[in-house]
């Protein structure tokens, strides 16, 4: 099971949060052309903490949120990129769910009607394909990577249910785990959300190489 470094260079640190910032940037953009609606974007926060206070960071373990989890990898045959294994959460908060899907549909569905909830699923779904994929391919931009993208999984269920399959991935209860974590507000509507990157120490590393930085 790949975990993160216990510790990371301030350099290093300063190199995800750049990331960070483009990939999430790119993700706003995104957010903001399919809402018509102006996204601002808070400044990467670049932790390395425990599944604890991973889970507190979203509301705790029995906040309900809906969640798109997307998984990463490098392309298969290629040497640079075989290393490179992540995972990307959007997370949004309901009451955001329900005001992003007013926005999409020009409220022609009442929030908790049968149309309005199959459509909250299948926008949020492609909503968080569409800036999952503006951000992991952002970082396959810079360091030129080949990087493929699984297909998103959605869940409308409590935190610690959602974080749990990173956490799994990269991690045990009584281990830290790397991720960056992005946040996004409108301005007009409600649009509470974020978006955390997953990633060990043998993804960063590849990261680094590939941008110059010796590790």
């Amino acid at each position: 099971m790949e975990k993160a470094k216990s510790a990371y260079t301030e350099l290093e640190i300063d190199v995800l949060r750049e990331l960070g910032n483009i990939g999430a940037g790119n993700a706003a953009t995104s957010l903001s052309s399919l809402l018509n609606e102006k996204v601002d974007m808070a400044v990467p926060n670049v932790r390395i903490t425990s599944f604890d206070d991973a889970v507190k960071s979203f509301g705790g373990a029995e906040h309900l949120a809906a969640g798109v989890l997307l998984s990463f990898e490098g392309l298969e045959g290629d040497e640079a990129s075989k290393d490179i294994r992540g995972m990307l959460l959007f997370i949004v908060e309901i009451e955001s769910a329900n005001d992003i899907v007013s926005m999409l549909t020009g409220g022609m569905y009442e929030p908790g009607s049968p149309e309005f909830e199959e459509m909250k699923l299948s926008a949020l779904q492609e909503i968080g394909n569409i800036m999952g994929a503006a951000y992991i391919n952002s970082i396959a931009t810079l360091t030129g990577l080949g990087l493929n993208i699984s297909v998103p999984y959605l869940a409308i269920d409590m935190v610690g249910a959602i974080l749990s399959i990173p956490i799994a991935e990269f991690g045990a209860l009584s281990d830290n785990v790397l991720f960056i974590e992005e946040g996004f507000i409108g301005q007009d509507k409600n649009i509470n959300s974020s978006m955390s990157l997953f990633a060990g120490s043998e993804t960063v590393d590849t990261i680094m190489r590939r941008l110059g930085i010796e590790v």
